[in-house]
């Protein structure tokens, strides 16, 4: 058993919330256009690399 632990899911979520839609009241059109994308496009990299983490592990597992 592997356990990987990705703290910036975590960070990245409570730094980048406000910005996610829906458009919160105090945050400036400027920095919801530049930030709103940024917690779907690092989630999609942490899924990709936890893919190739369980490539990785199968592989392994099966002597590949």
């Amino acid at each position: 058993m592997t356990v990987i632990y990705l703290g910036g899911t975590d960070a990245i979520g409570h730094v980048f919330a406000p910005y996610v839609a829906p458009k919160q009241p105090g945050i400036s059109n400027d920095d919801y256009e530049r930030y709103r994308d940024v917690p779907e496009k690092y989630f999609r990299s942490i899924d990709a690399l936890i893919g190739e983490y369980r490539a990785a592990g199968r592989a392994d597992a099966c002597g590949v």
